[in-house]
């Protein structure tokens, strides 16, 4: 289940998550600093990732800004290390006034809200399925307990011999035929006249149950699935309840009306 979660759900919400953080974060510092100097490459990396994970994160100190006047932010002093670094007044106005809150409506509930119910539905999908996996996963190790030897290694040779020589031996006696050359009677596919009375009559009976139960074998599956899937089996199982019902409704009324039509003639 961890693995699901991490792999199929976490990885891609995060790859998401780093392109709209980016995005808003290029377009925020182009708002907010735009005479910032070319030599400050790391420093404009810096808040390029810096403002938008602050956001994110709740960190409102890191993101509040004063704004410059015009000289300063022509000549990119507010950015030198030992100032407080402040922004264009009109980018400030836009960045406090709407942009900011659409940028946490998209992160904080939109986002955070989809891995949740990312999450949710992986958790509900293997819990359906949980069972299903129980079983497998038991078959898989009582395999390997039937197969493994009993005693350790090197010690476990001698009873892998024996496994590989009864395979063998059984292999060669299944590809045997009768005395006369023909197959044994159970191979024979083309027609039953080598088959015992007993075993024919077994086929039939077999074929009728089967025949009698086909439509309810044919129903959907209402385990082992999401609470929709599960929803939606159920609905179909129901339907075809009431649809077989009706129907045996009508012949019965047929029926009934043939009875006393014939009952009034005579």
């Amino acid at each position: 289940m961890l693995k699901s979660l991490l792999f199929k759900d976490l990885l891609p919400f995060i790859l998401i998550l780093l392109v709209l953080v980016y995005s808003f974060g290029i377009f925020f510092f182009n708002l907010l600093f735009p005479a910032f100097s070319d030599s400050r490459d790391a420093q404009a990396l810096t808040k390029v990732f810096t403002v938008p994970v602050s956001l994110a994160f709740g960190i409102f100190e890191s993101v509040i800004f004063e704004s410059c006047n015009p000289g300063t932010l022509a000549t990119g002093k507010n950015f030198l290390p030992n100032e407080k670094p402040c922004a264009d007044e009109e980018g400030k106005r836009a960045y406090d006034g709407i942009l900011m809150f659409v940028y946490l409506l998209l992160v904080n509930i939109v986002m955070w809200n989809l891995l949740i119910a990312l999450f949710s539905r992986t958790v509900t999908k293997l819990a359906s399925r949980a069972e299903v996996l129980w079983r497998k996963n038991l078959f898989e190790l009582l395999r390997e307990f039937a197969e493994v030897s009993p005693v350790p290694p090197p010690l476990s040779f001698p009873h892998y011999a024996w496994k590989l020589l009864r395979r063998c031996r059984c292999e060669r006696r299944s590809g045997r035929v009768g005395p006369d050359g023909s197959e044994p009677w159970w191979q024979n596919k083309k027609d039953f006249s080598g088959y015992p009375e007993g075993y024919k009559r077994f086929l039939i009976y077999q074929a009728k149950r089967l025949r009698e139960h086909r439509p309810r074998l044919q129903r959907p599956v209402e385990r082992h699935k999401g609470d929709t899937d599960v929803l939606k089996a159920h609905v179909e199982n129901q339907a075809q309840d009431t649809f077989g019902l009706s129907m045996q409704m009508s012949s019965s009324c047929f029926l009934m009306a043939v009875i006393i039509s014939t009952a009034i003639s005579n």
